[in-house]
């Protein structure tokens, strides 16, 4: 069993399913923004991957977010792309409920852009067959 861990990516987080690009194919693909934070944060996430291993499930996601001003953000979208970061660098093996039994996401505070990702395994009432 994996031990909890907690690291900071950079912010602001933008969402990867609104914004979205339609190419001349006629493929809709994230933004640009999403793209390039998405780069920023990939590296970082992989490396500690490999140094703490895959966490397979159930584990317990709690994601903290700090804005830099008092815009209007949806958690929800800094949830789903977060979730998809964990997912494609390989830290958490899927963002399916018998991987990811909790999660949550908050606002930590205004002054700063980041965010605090803690994961650590879940404490459920089910076990897996």
């Amino acid at each position: 069993m994996n031990e909890p861990i907690s690291f900071q990516l950079t912010a602001p987080i933008p969402s990867k399913k609104n914004h979205r690009l339609v190419l001349k194919s006629g493929v809709n693909v994230p933004s640009k923004e999403f793209y390039r934070w998405f780069r920023a944060n990939i590296g970082n996430v992989k490396e500690l991957a490999s140094r703490h291993g895959v966490f397979a499930g159930p584990v317990s996601v709690s994601i903290g977010v700090s804005f830099k001003d008092r815009r209007r953000h949806d958690l929800d979208n800094i949830l789903c792309s977060v979730m998809d970061l964990l997912t494609d660098s390989g830290l958490i093996a899927d963002d399916c409920w018998t991987c990811v039994s909790r999660v949550s996401c908050e606002a930590i505070g205004i002054g700063d852009d980041f965010a605090v990702v803690s994961i650590s395994p879940a404490k459920t009432k089910w076990s897996q067959k």
